[in-house]
Protein backbone atom coordinates (compact mmCIF):
# COMPACT_ATOMS: atom_id res chain seq x y z
CA UNK A 1 0.00 0.00 0.00
CA UNK A 2 2.77 2.27 1.01
CA UNK A 3 4.66 1.64 -2.29
CA UNK A 4 1.43 2.37 -4.59
CA UNK A 5 0.84 5.85 -2.13
CA UNK A 6 4.42 6.62 -3.11
CA UNK A 7 3.82 6.23 -7.05
CA UNK A 8 0.77 7.90 -6.90
CA UNK A 9 2.77 10.90 -5.20
CA UNK A 10 5.62 10.59 -7.91
CA UNK A 11 2.95 10.82 -10.63
CA UNK A 12 0.89 13.88 -9.31
CA UNK A 13 4.36 15.83 -8.71
CA UNK A 14 5.63 14.96 -12.18
CA UNK A 15 2.63 16.35 -13.99
CA UNK A 16 3.16 19.44 -11.88
CA UNK A 17 6.10 20.18 -12.36
CA UNK A 18 5.34 20.62 -16.25
CA UNK A 19 3.90 23.72 -16.01
CA UNK A 20 4.65 26.91 -17.73
CA UNK A 21 3.29 30.46 -17.04
CA UNK A 22 3.29 33.33 -19.92
CA UNK A 23 2.64 36.70 -19.70
CA UNK A 24 2.61 39.70 -21.52
CA UNK A 25 1.47 42.09 -23.77
CA UNK A 26 -0.96 42.40 -26.97
CA UNK A 27 1.19 40.02 -28.82
CA UNK A 28 0.66 37.66 -25.48
CA UNK A 29 -3.26 38.05 -26.93
CA UNK A 30 -2.42 37.71 -30.37
CA UNK A 31 -1.41 34.95 -32.46
CA UNK A 32 2.30 34.58 -30.75
CA UNK A 33 0.71 34.22 -27.35
CA UNK A 34 -1.92 31.59 -28.56
CA UNK A 35 0.78 29.30 -30.10
CA UNK A 36 3.23 29.23 -27.35
CA UNK A 37 0.14 28.26 -25.12
CA UNK A 38 -0.69 25.24 -27.87
CA UNK A 39 2.76 24.12 -28.33
CA UNK A 40 3.21 23.52 -24.76
CA UNK A 41 -0.28 22.24 -24.45
CA UNK A 42 1.07 19.50 -27.38
CA UNK A 43 4.09 18.57 -24.46
CA UNK A 44 1.83 17.99 -21.77
CA UNK A 45 2.11 20.82 -19.59
CA UNK A 46 0.05 22.64 -17.51
CA UNK A 47 -0.44 26.00 -18.94
CA UNK A 48 -1.49 29.29 -17.73
CA UNK A 49 -1.41 32.53 -20.09
CA UNK A 50 -1.96 36.25 -18.81
CA UNK A 51 -2.24 39.41 -21.23
CA UNK A 52 -2.99 42.81 -21.38
CA UNK A 53 -3.52 45.40 -24.43
CA UNK A 54 -0.91 48.27 -24.20
CA UNK A 55 0.27 46.58 -21.01
CA UNK A 56 3.95 47.04 -19.52
CA UNK A 57 5.77 45.77 -15.97
CA UNK A 58 4.49 48.61 -14.05
CA UNK A 59 0.79 47.45 -14.66
CA UNK A 60 1.51 43.54 -13.39
CA UNK A 61 3.40 45.07 -10.51
CA UNK A 62 1.21 47.40 -9.29
CA UNK A 63 -2.43 45.53 -10.66
CA UNK A 64 -3.75 48.70 -12.55
CA UNK A 65 -4.67 48.30 -16.52
CA UNK A 66 -3.77 50.64 -19.13
CA UNK A 67 -6.72 53.19 -19.82
CA UNK A 68 -8.84 51.62 -21.48
CA UNK A 69 -7.68 48.40 -21.52
CA UNK A 70 -8.19 44.75 -19.88
CA UNK A 71 -6.72 41.57 -18.49
CA UNK A 72 -7.21 38.91 -19.82
CA UNK A 73 -6.31 35.06 -19.37
CA UNK A 74 -6.55 31.13 -20.01
CA UNK A 75 -5.45 28.12 -18.30
CA UNK A 76 -5.82 24.54 -19.97
CA UNK A 77 -7.12 23.25 -22.60
CA UNK A 78 -9.81 24.10 -24.71
CA UNK A 79 -10.18 27.21 -23.17
CA UNK A 80 -10.68 30.58 -25.06
CA UNK A 81 -9.09 34.28 -23.37
CA UNK A 82 -11.56 36.16 -21.20
CA UNK A 83 -11.93 38.76 -18.89
CA UNK A 84 -8.97 38.04 -15.46
CA UNK A 85 -11.30 39.33 -13.56
CA UNK A 86 -15.14 40.07 -13.82
CA UNK A 87 -14.53 43.84 -15.03
CA UNK A 88 -11.17 43.16 -16.57
CA UNK A 89 -9.26 44.62 -13.98
CA UNK A 90 -5.93 43.25 -13.13
CA UNK A 91 -5.51 40.77 -10.20
CA UNK A 92 -2.64 41.31 -7.70
CA UNK A 93 0.76 39.96 -9.19
CA UNK A 94 0.80 37.75 -6.38
CA UNK A 95 -1.91 35.89 -6.96
CA UNK A 96 -1.06 34.70 -10.37
CA UNK A 97 2.54 33.86 -8.99
CA UNK A 98 0.47 32.04 -5.90
CA UNK A 99 -0.45 29.51 -8.81
CA UNK A 100 3.14 27.88 -8.80
CA UNK A 101 5.56 27.21 -8.65
CA UNK A 102 6.06 27.01 -12.24
CA UNK A 103 8.93 25.04 -14.22
CA UNK A 104 8.82 27.67 -16.97
CA UNK A 105 7.87 31.23 -16.99
CA UNK A 106 8.16 33.58 -20.03
CA UNK A 107 7.65 37.32 -20.15
CA UNK A 108 6.79 38.80 -23.54
CA UNK A 109 6.77 42.68 -23.00
CA UNK A 110 8.70 45.57 -23.81
CA UNK A 111 6.99 47.13 -27.25
CA UNK A 112 4.95 49.39 -25.36
CA UNK A 113 8.28 50.59 -23.25
CA UNK A 114 10.01 52.00 -26.80
CA UNK A 115 8.97 55.46 -26.10
CA UNK A 116 11.58 55.40 -23.52
CA UNK A 117 15.25 54.43 -24.22
CA UNK A 118 15.66 52.51 -21.51
CA UNK A 119 13.55 50.29 -19.22
CA UNK A 120 12.54 51.66 -15.93
CA UNK A 121 12.79 49.69 -12.38
CA UNK A 122 9.60 48.21 -12.99
CA UNK A 123 11.19 45.40 -15.40
CA UNK A 124 13.52 44.53 -12.62
CA UNK A 125 10.88 44.22 -10.31
CA UNK A 126 8.52 42.40 -11.95
CA UNK A 127 11.74 40.19 -13.58
CA UNK A 128 12.83 39.38 -10.22
CA UNK A 129 9.33 38.15 -8.84
CA UNK A 130 8.90 36.02 -12.02
CA UNK A 131 12.76 34.31 -11.66
CA UNK A 132 11.66 33.51 -7.58
CA UNK A 133 8.84 31.12 -8.87
CA UNK A 134 10.52 28.93 -11.16
CA UNK A 135 13.33 27.10 -12.13
CA UNK A 136 13.52 28.88 -15.74
CA UNK A 137 12.70 32.42 -16.59
CA UNK A 138 12.74 33.46 -19.78
CA UNK A 139 12.06 37.35 -20.95
CA UNK A 140 11.60 37.89 -24.76
CA UNK A 141 11.85 40.92 -26.52
CA UNK A 142 10.20 43.66 -28.75
CA UNK A 143 10.02 42.09 -31.92
CA UNK A 144 11.22 44.12 -35.14
CA UNK A 145 8.71 47.24 -36.23
CA UNK A 146 7.72 48.45 -39.76
CA UNK A 147 7.25 52.03 -40.45
CA UNK A 148 6.65 51.36 -44.41
CA UNK A 149 3.40 48.44 -42.90
CA UNK A 150 1.93 51.39 -40.49
CA UNK A 151 -1.54 52.40 -41.61
CA UNK A 152 -1.16 55.74 -39.24
CA UNK A 153 1.02 57.40 -36.57
CA UNK A 154 4.10 56.58 -38.55
CA UNK A 155 6.66 59.33 -37.19
CA UNK A 156 5.17 57.64 -33.97
CA UNK A 157 6.16 53.87 -34.72
CA UNK A 158 9.75 55.49 -35.97
CA UNK A 159 10.43 56.53 -32.70
CA UNK A 160 9.45 53.05 -31.37
CA UNK A 161 11.84 51.49 -33.79
CA UNK A 162 14.89 54.26 -33.31
CA UNK A 163 14.90 53.29 -29.51
CA UNK A 164 14.67 49.75 -30.07
CA UNK A 165 18.50 48.43 -30.17
CA UNK A 166 19.47 51.22 -26.89
CA UNK A 167 15.91 49.71 -25.19
CA UNK A 168 17.19 45.89 -25.48
CA UNK A 169 20.68 47.11 -24.21
CA UNK A 170 19.07 48.33 -21.05
CA UNK A 171 16.67 45.04 -20.82
CA UNK A 172 20.45 43.39 -20.43
CA UNK A 173 21.27 45.26 -17.26
CA UNK A 174 17.49 44.44 -15.70
CA UNK A 175 15.82 41.82 -16.65
CA UNK A 176 18.62 39.77 -18.14
CA UNK A 177 19.62 39.82 -14.26
CA UNK A 178 16.83 37.21 -13.21
CA UNK A 179 15.58 35.96 -16.58
CA UNK A 180 17.12 34.31 -19.87
CA UNK A 181 16.99 37.35 -22.06
CA UNK A 182 15.69 36.35 -25.61
CA UNK A 183 16.40 38.49 -28.61
CA UNK A 184 13.04 39.05 -30.81
CA UNK A 185 14.81 40.84 -33.25
CA UNK A 186 16.57 38.05 -34.82
CA UNK A 187 13.35 36.36 -34.78
CA UNK A 188 11.94 38.80 -37.10
CA UNK A 189 14.20 40.15 -39.79
CA UNK A 190 12.72 42.24 -42.46
CA UNK A 191 12.06 39.41 -45.16
CA UNK A 192 11.46 36.89 -42.51
CA UNK A 193 7.98 35.46 -42.16
CA UNK A 194 8.11 36.69 -38.46
CA UNK A 195 8.54 40.21 -39.86
CA UNK A 196 4.99 40.77 -40.81
CA UNK A 197 2.54 43.46 -39.17
CA UNK A 198 -0.73 44.48 -39.38
CA UNK A 199 -0.04 47.91 -38.44
CA UNK A 200 3.62 48.39 -38.22
CA UNK A 201 3.77 47.00 -34.92
CA UNK A 202 1.63 44.00 -34.31
CA UNK A 203 2.26 40.33 -36.52
CA UNK A 204 -0.34 39.01 -38.51
CA UNK A 205 -1.49 35.91 -37.76
CA UNK A 206 0.78 33.80 -39.95
CA UNK A 207 4.28 35.93 -38.42
CA UNK A 208 2.76 35.77 -35.13
CA UNK A 209 3.33 31.49 -35.11
CA UNK A 210 6.61 32.07 -36.50
CA UNK A 211 7.94 33.72 -34.05
CA UNK A 212 6.71 32.00 -31.33
CA UNK A 213 7.61 28.86 -33.28
CA UNK A 214 11.45 30.38 -32.73
CA UNK A 215 10.98 31.54 -29.06
CA UNK A 216 9.33 27.82 -28.51
CA UNK A 217 12.51 26.52 -30.22
CA UNK A 218 14.73 28.37 -28.57
CA UNK A 219 13.79 27.96 -24.84
CA UNK A 220 13.10 24.34 -25.38
CA UNK A 221 17.26 24.02 -26.28
CA UNK A 222 17.72 26.09 -23.41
Amino acid sequence: MKRCLLFFLFIVSSSWSKSVLIIGDSHVCGSMGKTLFDSYLRKDFQVSLYCGVSSHPYHWVHAEAPKGFICQSRAGEGTKLSKCSEGGDYIPLKSILSQGPWSKVIAIMGTNSLNNSVADENYKELSKDLQAVTEKCFWVSPPNLRVDQAKTKKNGIAKLQKNQDIFFESLTTTVAKNCTLLDSRKYTPFGSPGAETSDGIHRTNSAGESWAAKVFEDIENN
